[in-house]
C-alpha cells in the first residue's frame, strides 16, 4: 500500500504498470499509464494522500480479498486475516453477499441443491425465524399424529393434527405422498 501510494505521489508511471495484473499490463502501455496519471492528477493525489494517512492511522485498516467464480455462477470469497485467508462465503456455507445480484445468485444455487441450510441462511433474520417457527409448529404437529384423526378415502387421505394442522396425502404406486399442508 506504502508503494502504492508513494508511486500516485511522484506520479511514477513505470511502478504504477508494474504492479498492475499480467493482462492490465497487456493492454496498458507505460504510455498510457502515464497519460491516466496526467488526466487524472487531481484525483489520484488525492487518493495517495488518503493512502499516505491510511497508513498511519489504526482506522483505516486496508483489507485483501480474492473471489473465485466458478462455471456454474457460483463463487467462493476469501478475506485475508491475521495472514491467512479465510472463508467469507462459498457455495456450500452460509453466504454474506455483498450485493442484491450476489445475494440472488447464492439463493438460485441453494434452490438448485434443495439446501435447506442454504436458502435459511440467505433470508433475512425474521423471514427466516418465521420460517423456522412454522416448521417447529408442523414438527410439534406432527409429534401428536396419534392423537390426529385420519379419513382414508381410496388414494387419499386427510388428517387432522393437533394445533389445527391438516394434511392431505395421495396413495401413488403404493406410496403415500403428502399434497398439502394447511
Amino acid at each position: 500500500m506504502h508503494a502504492y501510494s508513494e508511486a500516485l505521489r511522484e506520479k511514477d508511471a513505470q511502478a504504477l504498470r508494474a504492479m498492475l495484473t499480467e493482462q492490465s499490463r497487456t493492454e496498458l502501455s507505460a504510455a498510457d499509464v502515464k497519460r491516466l496519471l496526467g488526466d487524472n492528477q487531481a484525483e489520484l493525489g488525492k487518493k495517495a494522500a488518503a493512502l499516505e494517512g491510511c497508513t498511519k492511522s489504526e482506522s483505516c485498516r486496508p483489507e485483501t480479498r480474492a473471489q473465485l467464480t466458478f462455471a456454474d455462477g457460483s463463487e467462493t470469497e476469501l478475506v485475508s486475516e491475521g495472514g491467512s485467508f479465510r472463508l467469507v462465503a462459498a457455495g456450500n456455507v452460509p453466504a454474506a453477499p455483498a450485493t442484491p445480484e450476489a445475494a440472488l445468485v447464492e439463493f438460485r444455487l441453494a434452490l438448485e441443491r434443495r439446501s435447506l441450510p442454504l436458502l435459511l441462511g440467505l433470508l433475512e433474520q425474521g423471514k427466516r425465524k418465521e420460517l423456522e417457527g412454522s416448521f417447529d409448529l408442523l414438527v410439534e404437529a406432527l409429534r401428536g399424529l396419534d392423537q390426529g384423526w385420519v379419513e382414508t378415502r381410496g388414494d387419499r387421505a386427510r388428517v387432522e393434527l393437533p394445533g389445527g394442522v391438516h394434511v392431505s396425502l395421495r396413495r401413488v404406486r403404493g406410496s403415500w405422498w403428502i399434497e398439502d399442508i394447511e
